[in-house]
């Protein structure tokens, strides 16, 4: 029986391996890409497939957006109209897309891959968009409960440049919408105004001018928000005085960073306008001379700033999810935003732009420095353009091409997600969650009445949002901002006339403002040292600055500061800033550990203090003689704001 069950499976078998190859083939090609569709235009598409059989076939798909169809014989086709557009958030990408078809026998399959359908144009004519951002609903914004000083501080460490003694508790009495209410619509402090105070009180026009104004205005400035707002925009949309021109130019790097305060709860299309128009910009990315192509004199257009407008300020080198993950080709592969035949017609967009007033095109000196750059349209190519496949038409202005390339930038729907991350970094969190990253962006799109690019909305959904509140957002404290956690805790005051001195800005903290040495920062939002964390796949941006060599330097700093606290309250012409230690040299005594302890936490951590620092400073204050108050008190701080608890902000 059993020998007979194994000839009949052999007398089956052959005839199947011998008529094998009268089985139909059915395939499709590897290499097959879907089209992108036009919204408005009927587009149909028929995958090739090589198929010798006498089957039906059939289609099946997965992810395919819900207005195309397919019919039996594999024409996909569609006719978008308004009921037919993308969902909100879509994007006009839909990724993950498969195609399957059979013969009931054998399958195959194509995918999964994006399907990108693209909007017409912008009702001008002058556009046809790559990729569809549509406006989303109006997104909410949670509310914010503030029940505790420990709550309100942790925010004030997010928001400003460090909670004040007394602000925690003022905040949880006024609540958090008013205190942003207010926030907003304080006035902004300048610091060109303050630098030339400096100035006529006989101070330098210099870099170090430069940053002690930025210290006194950090420290003092009631628009909190604001300034820290700047600080991080200005991490962003970077110039520097590394820059040979700039350096030469302190005052000019003071009225960059106004124009970053002025826009830090405004819009960031009117910033990237004006900030391409800033002659700090025209000198860091060399924009300033640009014109238009001369092969006969080997004169091309400058692509620095078209680049980094780009790359840095707007949509980044990949195709971006809402999340801000980027999407991935069929090879598993990011999907570049741009070419660089992308990057050398957009340089064509952005001639013709020189000092106002210029004489000499040749003399990047010459003409008004404090004022926009103007254009020259001898200068500019008003030529067509093609850049990310958007037509520039040929005749327009400087002027024109520079609104259309920031409206193309602007309404990418990459830039909510890129803008947005950076700042939530820079702010409360060092990994967000894509979740977060898409609540933020969505702000960004939508402020709540339409409006696209409000950072003051911004701001507050990256505040409100319950990844900042609830109590799991860690990020490393810049050393610029350990500093002023400190300077503003302790109410650092300057001279008899209110003039600060320096604070050692250029040798303490690997970090200067306006002063990294590229156009990516200090650090770049991927960045992570070796170890745990790189191994965990996280990020710690801030470790390429506060680093085992930034360290000593920051620490010798601090000390320094702390010590200078004789006569807080008797300023005279010439000292140093001063820094209010009375809070815990009436508490001195050896016997008062615990008041001690009471008021380190709630001048500086705002919360708990470990059982490992409670040991360190009990170790501390019993090798400290019982008459030693203040220097008991310095140590003290000392410990504290050089601890791992204090350059952790959560």
């Amino acid at each position: 029986m059993q020998l007979l069950k194994i000839s009949l499976w052999l007398w089956i078998a052959v005839p199947i391996a011998l008529s094998a190859p009268s089985y139909a083939i059915l395939e499709i090609p590897s290499d097959t890409q879907p089209p992108r569709g036009i919204v408005g235009e009927i587009y149909r598409w028929t995958i090739p497939v090589t198929y010798d059989g006498e089957g039906t076939l059939t289609w099946s798909t997965e992810n395919l957006p819900d207005f195309i169809r397919v019919n039996r014989n594999g024409i996909f086709w569609a006719k978008p109209s308004v009921d037919r557009m993308p969902p909100l958030g879509s994007e006009g990408y839909y990724p993950d897309v498969t195609f399957t078809v059979t013969d009931g026998i054998e399958s195959s399959s194509l995918g999964p891959f994006t399907w990108i359908v693209e909007p017409r144009g912008n009702g001008s004519g002058d556009l046809i968009y790559p990729r569809i951002d549509v406006q989303t609903s109006p997104q909410i914004i949670r509310d914010v409960n503030l029940s505790t000083e420990q709550a309100a501080a942790s925010l004030l460490f997010q928001a400003t440049f460090g909670p004040t003694p007394s602000e925690p508790a003022q905040l949880v009495e006024q609540g958090f919408e008013y205190w942003f209410t207010e926030q907003v619509n304080t006035d902004p402090s300048y610091h060109l105004p303050r630098y030339e105070d400096y100035l006529a009180y006989g101070e330098d026009d210099s870099a170090t001018t430069r940053y002690r104004v930025w210290w006194d205005r950090s420290i003092n400035a009631p628009d909190q928000l604001r300034q820290r707002m700047a600080f991080a925009l200005s991490q962003i949309l970077v110039v520097s005085e590394k820059d040979a021109t700039l350096s030469q130019h302190p005052k000019l790097l003071v009225d960059y960073y106004d124009l970053l305060i002025k826009y830090a709860l405004g819009n960031y299309r009117d910033l990237l306008l004006d900030i391409s128009r800033h002659p700090a910009m025209g000198y860091y990315l060399t924009s300033i001379g640009s014109q238009q192509q001369n092969p006969f004199e080997g004169i091309r257009p400058n692509e620095n700033y078209p680049r980094e407008l780009m790359q840095l300020f707007t949509i980044g080198l990949d195709e971006l999810k809402p999340d801000g993950s980027p999407f991935l080709n069929a090879s598993g592969a990011p999907v570049a935003t741009y070419t660089e035949a992308d990057i050398g017609e957009f340089s064509r967009v952005l001639t013709g732009w020189h000092l106002a007033n210029n004489t000499d095109w040749d003399d990047l000196s010459n003409g008004e420095l404090y004022a926009p750059l103007q254009p020259n349209e001898h200068r500019h190519d008003s030529g067509s353009k093609q850049v990310m496949g958007i037509t520039f038409t040929s005749g327009k202005s400087a002027e024109q091409d520079l609104n259309l390339a920031i409206d193309i930038l602007f309404n990418h729907p990459n830039t909510p997600a890129f803008v947005s991350r950076i700042l939530i970094q820079r702010l409360v969190k060092s990994n967000p969650s894509p979740n977060y990253i898409t609540r933020v962006a969505n702000i960004f799109r939508n402020n709540g009445e339409g409006v696209r690019g409000d950072l003051a909305m911004v701001a507050k959904a990256i505040l409100s949002d319950e990844e900042a509140r609830n109590g799991e957002a860690f990020k490393v404290k810049e050393p610029l901002i350990v500093m002023t956690n400190l300077a503003r805790a302790m109410s650092m005051r300057g001279n008899i006339d209110g003039i600060y001195q320096d604070i050692n800005t250029a040798d303490a903290y690997g970090q200067i403002p306006l002063g990294s040495p590229s156009v990516f920062n200090y650090y770049r939002p991927e960045d992570v040292p070796d170890g745990n964390l790189k191994d965990s796949n996280l990020f710690a941006p801030e470790f390429t600055v506060l680093n085992a060599a930034s360290f000593k330097g920051l620490s010798n700093t601090l000390h320094s500061v702390i010590s200078q606290n004789k006569n807080y309250d008797a300023p005279e012409i010439n000292e140093k800033n001063k820094v209010d230690i009375s809070g815990c040299y009436d508490i001195s005594h050896v016997s008062n550990f615990e008041e001690q302890m009471a008021y380190l936490e709630q001048t500086f951590y705002h919360q708990p203090i470990s059982n490992t620092m409670l040991a360190t400073y009990r170790q501390y204050t019993d090798s400290i003689g019982p008459s030693n108050g203040r220097i008991r008190c310095k140590g003290m701080i000392w410990q504290t704001v050089t601890s791992p608890e204090y350059l952790i902000q959560e």
